[in-house]
């Protein structure tokens, strides 16, 4: 049997909920300065209440520039920035795995997805999902396995789930340009919690 990863041991600590945002660049993608965010490249926020340029309202993934900026992936700006606007770290993205010919030529017929809650406070709610794609940016995105895991779990107690390839006909798998990744949602995330997990290809 045979293991790729998709992340190993990632453990991420929830960010605020009201990062202030004082501009948002007309481009694309939009640079949102943001003093002392705290993110990090994957990252993913929830913009709300920017004025002017409302492109940047919206959950994105993230890429850091640095402590007071970021920007947002696959974005295009709407409009000069007027005001306002804060961001709410609500998740995390990690790499995306080549998946293309380059990894399976052709694809094993048990090929599963693989995910692990290794750490999640008492409490907690996250939720995971595995997104196929056509292209490594990530614009042509789509959900392939989803499941949610409700906290908290200790370590050594760890959550676990597979999703057999099979069950899903329409992921895209051994094709020319094909990508996997794993998204993280704390969809009742409280700042300062920790969450652990890793993600693998199984077959």
């Amino acid at each position: 049997m045979t293991q790729t990863s998709i992340v190993s041991g990632k453990s991420k600590t929830v960010g605020g909920q009201a990062i202030a945002i004082t501009g948002a660049t007309n481009a694309a993608p939009i640079s949102i300065t943001a003093t002392a965010h705290g993110l990090e490249t994957g990252d993913i926020v929830q913009n709300s209440g920017v004025g002017g340029n409302l492109a940047a309202n919206g959950q994105f993934v993230i890429t850091r520039v640095d402590a007071n900026t970021f920007t947002l992936n696959n974005s295009n700006g709407s409009g000069n920035y007027t005001s306002g606007g804060t961001a709410a770290h609500v998740g995390y993205a990690t790499s995306g795995l080549d998946t293309s010919n380059v990894l399976f030529s052709p694809a094993p017929t048990n090929v599963a997805a693989v995910v692990r809650l290794e750490i999640a406070p008492v409490g907690s709610v996250c939720r995971m999902v595995f997104e196929d794609s056509a292209d490594s940016g990530f614009v042509t995105a789509m959900p392939a396995f989803t499941t949610g895991l409700a906290g908290g779990v200790a370590r050594g107690n760890d959550l676990q789930k597979s999703f057999p390839w099979r069950d899903n006909s329409d992921v895209r798998l051994a094709a020319s340009g094909d990508y996997m990744r794993l998204k993280i949602l704390f969809p009742k995330g409280v700042a300062g919690q920790v969450f652990q997990f890793s993600s693998w290809l199984q077959y």
